[in-house]
This record gives structure tokens, sequence and C-alpha cells, in this order.
């Protein structure tokens, strides 16, 4: 389970997630919309047992801005949840 803190945007209209090698990146799982919720799970990733991951959160407002992102340290893959946003 991958969980963050909610934005303190009062028009927060969704939440995207990536994962990546680098904070920002999305090359392992791109941009996607998880709605309103501030928790996702995401299965079916092909990582590499060792390699550093990241996970990064944006908000998109009901006028369509995107948030600057959020990235969490990084974590290396061990069979093991991500960190916590």
């Amino acid at each position: 389970n991958i969980t963050w803190t909610a934005s303190t945007s009062i028009d927060v209209l969704r939440y995207e997630l990536s994962i990546g090698t680098s904070p920002g990146d999305s090359s392992i799982y791109p941009w996607n919309s998880v709605g309103t919720n501030t928790s996702a799970q995401i299965s079916a990733l092909n990582l590499t047992e060792g390699n550093t991951y990241f996970v990064n959160i944006r908000s998109i407002d009901t006028a369509e801005n995107i948030s600057p992102i959020s990235s969490s340290t990084g974590w290396i893959y061990t069979n093991s949840a991500p960190p916590t946003l």
C-alpha cells in the first residue's frame, strides 16, 4: 500500500501517482489518476531486486493546475511495501 497526506487545497480534483527510478520519474509506473483517495495499491510491477525506486504524487485542481511533485525517499526493492509519503 502507498499512502500520502491529503493536500490542504480545497479544490483538489484528483491525485496522480507514478513510480520511477529517481524522484519525479515515471519510467516504472506512468502517471495515473487515483481520484481523491490518499492511498493506492499498485500490483504487477516489474521491479528488480536491489534497485532503488521512488513513489511520486501530484495533485490536480479543478482548473487542471498541476501541483509540484512530492516524491518519497527512495526504497530498495526487497519484496516489501514502499514507504509512506
